[in-house]
């Protein structure tokens, strides 16, 4: 389905993809119209016949409007969420640091596919709290808000249990953009 998007109504309607969708319901109504011709025998042959292909049609196009729907809810709800995961597991130094903080990231926002990760920055030191030495991260993230313009840059400390969201939704100044671009 999403090959079509590419292409101009015009094309769509000459390519034989177009036609072999509706065709094969059309066969599945008629086949099981002429299964119920030869299990019963029915007074009127002729709308039998009508009905199994319509309810073929109908069925073509129930799943049509599925396919549609699930589409436009995975592009609505689950696009960035899902490129955010691949985003973390393709490019973490730190997985577990690197989740915590992007989930500190998310809480900010009522959707958590608001938002697409570009890019990461860990920073890893040894730290003394208490008198005992632990590892501290700091991990800014850049991004991409969905009602905001531009990139964005948010950064967060974790030291032991301990994690600050130190500032979200901090806009990349002219020089960032350069550097990063």
């Amino acid at each position: 389905m999403t090959q079509f998007i590419l292409h101009s109504p015009l094309e769509i309607v000459e390519t034989p993809q177009f036609f072999l969708g509706p065709l094969i319901f059309l066969l599945l109504g008629l086949a099981i119209g002429g299964l119920l011709l030869l299990l019963s025998k029915p007074k009127n042959r002729i709308r039998l016949l009508f009905y199994s292909t319509l309810a073929g049609l109908i069925l073509f196009c129930i799943t049509i409007a599925s396919v549609q729907s699930y589409d436009w809810y995975r592009s609505r709800y689950l696009t960035n969420i899902e490129a955010n995961e691949d985003f973390l597991n393709g490019n973490a130094s730190y997985p577990l640091q690197e989740r915590r903080a992007f989930k500190m990231l998310t809480d900010k926002y009522k959707d958590p596919n608001d938002l697409r990760l570009v890019e990461t920055s860990v920073t890893r030191y040894d730290s003394i709290v208490d008198r005992a030495k632990t590892d501290a991260f700091d991990i800014e993230f850049v991004y991409y808000s969905k009602y905001l313009k531009g990139r964005y840059r948010s950064g967060c400390r974790i030291t032991g249990n301990q994690s600050i969201l130190q500032y979200f939704d901090r806009p990349l100044n002219e020089a960032e953009e350069i550097q990063d671009g």
